[in-house]
């Protein structure tokens, strides 16, 4: 497991995800995360992450945290059978079968530097959302995992929520979206890239062009699909904080009397997490056995590329569309 979360707080998806890969002590979750706990455990079992469905194969053996061992130690004591801590990547990956890289609140930037010793050495490997904060450092992981014949998965929860389906087939009621708003969390890139991922659930990829406005980069973000729905996504600052949403309007001709033209989904949060989380372990644990990605790496790409526009987008007032960015790898 490698922590690498910059921020003073604890790695908080090391702490996430880890209950579904290994035994794990709830009591040191709750000193740590006690948001995260509420959910993990429940009032019927306090002392038990009664919510989680562990998936068999896996033990986690080290750890090493960006800022150092005692944030490192203090995993270790979450997970029983305590991983050794290590000073170093190199340390911490070696002779292991498979590498997971937490970064919940992470831009990305890194991690073409923190992946290249792990696929050089053909070690297969999660990297947290987002892949990168480029999409010229994106393409430079996948190009690497290829040139070594080594898989790997990048995933944000958002993309595997079982709300997805659920309001997708809410649509049939007034038919296909041409407007969507998103509500998502804040206008970091670890924030952002959660929403660009829930909108690629929900509509799939193929984004044409982005514009940007507000104070902040990304803080909202206008996408086109080549035909539709246009997808406006809100990244508001966290002292707005809420979870994640998402409201379509039908397009068509208004009819007299009107028909119904919009349906709004349900709030996306922890709760909702949990499930997608066992997902993502599982598609994780399918491309140990299998030696093959388990889904097509065009996806985090993409979202790399997203965040690479609404940034130019922000910076420059005008439009930018994703072909000019995906064939600029400067």
């Amino acid at each position: 497991m490698l922590q690498c979360e910059y921020e003073q707080r604890h790695e908080c998806h090391s702490y996430h995800f880890a209950p579904f890969m290994d035994d794990c002590d709830p009591m040191v979750l709750r000193e740590v995360w006690p948001s995260s706990y509420q959910y993990h455990t429940d009032v019927d079992h306090p002392d038990e992450l009664a919510n989680i469905e562990k998936i068999d194969g896996f033990e986690i053996v080290s750890v090493w945290d960006v800022q150092g061992r005692a944030r490192g130690e203090k995993f270790s004591q979450f997970v029983r059978r305590r991983p050794v801590v290590c000073d170093t990547i190199e340390q911490a990956i070696d002779g292991v079968d498979a590498v997971f890289l937490a970064d919940g609140g992470g831009d990305g930037s890194k991690h073409l530097q923190w992946v290249t010793p792990i696929l050089s050495q053909g070690i297969p490997v999660f990297v947290d959302k987002p892949l990168a904060d480029t999409y010229a450092r994106g393409k430079a992981i996948v190009d690497m995992a290829n040139e070594h014949g080594t898989p790997l998965l990048s995933a944000s929860i958002l993309q595997y929520v079982d709300e997805i389906n659920h309001f997708r087939a809410s649509w049939s009621r007034i038919g296909q979206p041409g407007l969507a708003v998103i509500r998502g969390v804040g206008p970091s890139e670890g924030a952002v890239v959660h929403g660009l991922a829930l909108m690629h659930g929900l509509f799939g990829l193929g984004v044409e062009w982005v514009e940007a406005m507000g104070e902040l980069s990304r803080e909202v973000m206008m996408m086109q699909y080549p035909q539709s729905p246009q997808v406006v996504l809100l990244n508001t600052s966290y002292n707005t904080f809420d979870w994640f949403s998402c409201e379509v309007w039908a397009q068509g001709n208004r009819t007299n009397p009107p028909r119904k033209m919009y349906m709004r989904s349900e709030t996306i949060g922890d709760p909702e997490f949990l499930p997608a989380s066992h997902r993502i372990v599982t598609l994780f644990k399918q491309m140990l056995d299998t030696g093959k990605p388990p889904v097509s790496y065009d996806a985090p790409l993409e979202q790399a590329a997203l965040l690479d526009a609404g940034k130019r987008a922000h910076e420059t007032r005008q439009r930018v569309y994703l072909k000019d960015i995906m064939t600029d790898r400067a």
